[in-house]
């Protein structure tokens, strides 16, 4: 039981630092963003808060939310699409006989 909880942990630690990672990137990117279009001024601030009170945004950001959070989870809500590859890797799989 000891290796299936460790086991549990590692793939949490992993997952929490790809998306640690992740939001990092995109932080990045979106600051990189802001500054070039504050410097030309194409785009305020103020349309940056008008853009994210509008109804288009609340209806994508909703969807998104939805969606991102089944990608988050698949891991521990649906089977590995790889499924069981021990008999592979052992090589006791009959197609792996020589």
């Amino acid at each position: 039981m000891e290796q299936l909880c460790k086991s549990d942990t590692e793939r949490l630690l992993a997952m929490i630092m790809a998306l640690g990672g992740e939001l990092f990137v995109l932080k990045a990117e979106v600051k990189r963003l802001k500054m070039a279009l504050d410097k030309h001024e194409f785009i305020s601030q103020r349309d940056l808060d008008f853009a994210a009170e509008s109804s288009e945004f609340a209806f994508w950001l909703s969807s998104e939310e939805k969606e991102f959070g089944e990608h988050l989870m698949n891991s521990y809500t649906q089977a590995d699409q790889v499924g069981q590859v021990h008999e592979y890797l052992t090589g006791e799989h009959p197609v792996m006989e020589k």
